[in-house]
């Protein structure tokens, strides 16, 4: 059968290193399929481990983990491109002074969402600024939400790479009395069913996840190692970049459940 291996965003260190044993346990048993759900943990292991999962007997798929492309068999979403039609509405929306928040700066994802950004904003004489949050989670999000209030510069906009992260940063700016989008706007990445939330209504860039996963097992099931197949995501805006929309989401409650 099929092993999805999945190492979460977010997780303390001793996962990472449960999640390279039971990467090791894997390619010495006898599977058909291996998904691979989250590669940035699993890149750091080695250029070895690396060589390994290319020569195994069993087909390998990473899903949507840039940092897997040219390894093995690819399936992800067009992270460059989504972060880009991100940037183009928030300038649309008269954005002029923008802050990127990313994860953890070393990782594929943030890299190529961070320059989706900068690439529209330069070309529109406009910077932004990147902040690293230390990871993907809730918790490192809502830290930079009630720091931000401490920043030097006042920003109009915050560019979150992941929509977990943009939670944690719309409930900081409320905790630190801001308001959204009046004060500052905020936009994720991914498409997460909590974005549609009232307490939330997130602008995100949502992945076809659907299609992917179609994508990824299809790649598993030909056994095509050279594959790499990038599908592009859609915009859908919600009241954190909207002003015409008078409701401030610091009036509203999120709690996470």
């Amino acid at each position: 059968g099929c092993h999805w291996c999945r190492s979460p965003r977010g997780e303390p260190r001793g996962r990472f290193f449960y999640s390279r044993w039971r990467l090791r346990v894997l390619l010495g048993r006898r599977l058909s399929r291996i998904g691979l759900l989250r590669w940035r943990h699993l890149v750091s292991l080695g250029l070895r481990l690396d060589r390994r999962l290319a020569d195994t007997a069993a087909p390998v798929v990473a899903f949507n983990q840039p940092a897997a492309e040219g390894l093995i068999a690819s399936v992800m979403v067009n992270n460059q491109a989504g972060a880009a039609a991100i940037a183009e509405h928030l300038l649309e929306k008269g954005v002029r002074n923008p802050v990127f928040v990313g994860g953890v700066s070393s990782a594929s994802t943030d890299q190529l969402r961070y320059r989706g950004a900068v690439e529209v904003f330069g070309a529109n004489s406009v910077s932004c600024a990147y902040v690293e949050a230390g990871g993907f989670n809730y918790e490192a999000g809502f830290k930079v939400g009630v720091d931000a209030v401490e920043w030097p510069r006042k920003h109009d906009a915050i560019m979150v790479a992941a929509d977990e992260l943009a939670f944690g940063v719309l409930d900081g700016l409320r905790a630190s009395q801001r308001r959204v989008p009046d004060d500052v706007m905020v936009t994720g990445f991914d498409g997460l069913p909590q974005t549609a939330w009232e307490g939330y209504s997130l602008t995100t860039l949502v992945q076809p996840v659907e299609q992917l996963v179609s994508a990824s097992l299809s790649c598993l099931v030909m056994r095509d190692s050279s594959a790499s197949l990038i599908v592009d995501g859609v915009l859908r805006t919600g009241r954190s970049t909207n002003k015409e929309d008078r409701k401030s989401t610091r009036l509203n409650s999120s709690h996470r459940t």
